[in-house]
C-alpha cells in the first residue's frame, strides 16, 4: 500500500475497515510500549499482524493515528535546531520554510499505529506517511547545512577581527593604555559600530597581538639600541635616561633578549 499523504489515509481506512470485519474490539488509542514490547517487521503486512493476535486469542486492539499539525512544525523545529533557538532568526526561517514545505500535508495522517498486549509484551504494527520520512531527511541535511553555514559565519567573523586587532595593536594610543579598561575605551572609540561584546573581543585579540608579536619587536630593538650606547662608552644610568625608562628595566631588558651573538 503506499504511504503518500493521500496512500496513507486509504491504508488507514483498509486497516479500520479490516479490524471491523474480524470483529476486534477496537480502542482508539494507543497504549504505552512500556519495557516490554515487539515491533512487527516492516515487510509483512498488517493481515499477518492480525492473524498471530487471533492466533493467541488475542481481542482487544488499539488503534491511533497522528495527524499533522502546527504543533508538529513546532516541535521538529525544536528537536532539529534545539541548539539553534536562542537565534530567533534561524528558529523563524526554520519555522516558516517548513510550513511552506508541508502545507500539503497538514491534517493529513503522517503515522497511524495497530498495537495487541500478550503476556505483558506490546506488539506494534505502525506505518509512517513517506512525506513525513522525506521530511525528517530534509531537515536532518538542512540542519547540517545551516551548522556549516555557522561554522563558516563563525570562522569569517574571527578573521575580520583578527585583521582589525592587528591594526588596532599597532594604534599608538591602544598600546600607551595602561590596562585592560583603558584599552577597550581606546576600542571602542575607535570601531564605534561594535556592540560591547564585540569590543571587548576586539580589544583581547589586539592586545594579544601587541604582546606576542609587536612589544617583543619593540623591545629587541631597544635592547639592541642600548647595547649600541653602551658600546660607545656611554654609562647605564645615561642610556636608559634616553632610552626612557630606569636603569633597573633596562637591565631586565638586556637580560631579557640578549645581543645576535649571544643567541648562537
Amino acid at each position: 500500500m503506499s504511504k503518500t499523504a493521500v496512500g496513507l489515509e486509504i491504508e488507514w481506512k483498509q486497516v479500520k475497515e479490516l479490524l471491523e470485519k474480524r470483529k476486534f474490539l477496537v480502542f482508539p488509542n494507543r497504549v504505552g510500549f512500556g519495557e516490554k514490547y515487539a515491533v512487527w517487521p516492516e515487510g509483512q503486512g498488517v493481515e499477518s499482524f492480525l492473524d498471530l493476535a487471533q492466533s493467541l486469542d488475542v481481542r482487544l486492539i488499539y488503534f491511533s493515528k497522528a495527524e499533522f499539525s502546527f504543533g508538529d512544525i513546532k516541535e521538529l523545529v525544536a528537536e532539529f535546531y534545539s541548539d539553534d533557538l536562542e537565534d530567533e532568526e534561524i528558529a523563524s526561517a526554520e519555522t516558516n520554510r517548513i510550513e511552506e514545505m508541508t502545507k500539503p500535508f497538514l491534517s493529513k495522517i503522517s503515522m497511524f499505529m495497530v498495537q495487541w498486549v500478550y503476556q505483558g509484551v506490546v506488539h506494534v504494527f505502525f506505518r509512517t506517511a513517506d512525506w513525513y520520512e522525506a521530511l525528517e531527511v530534509d531537515l536532518e541535511e538542512h540542519h547540517v547545512d545551516v551548522e556549516e553555514q555557522n561554522e563558516r559565519q563563525f570562522k569569517h567573523k574571527q578573521s575580520e577581527l583578527q585583521k582589525i586587532a592587528q591594526s588596532l595593536a599597532n594604534d599608538s594610543n591602544f598600546q600607551k593604555a595602561h590596562n585592560s579598561d583603558m584599552r577597550f575605551i581606546v576600542a571602542q572609540k575607535l570601531y564605534p559600530g561594535f556592540d560591547e561584546d564585540e569590543v571587548a573581543e576586539l580589544a583581547y585579540l589586539a592586545w594579544q597581538v601587541y604582546e606576542n608579536e609587536i612589544m617583543p619587536k619593540k623591545e629587541q630593538e631597544l635592547a639592541d639600541e642600548a647595547r649600541k650606547s653602551l658600546a660607545e662608552g656611554q654609562s647605564l644610568t645615561h642610556t636608559a635616561s634616553k632610552l626612557g625608562m630606569t636603569s633597573g628595566r633596562l637591565e631586565r631588558l638586556l637580560a631579557r633578549y640578549p645581543a645576535n651573538e649571544d643567541k648562537n
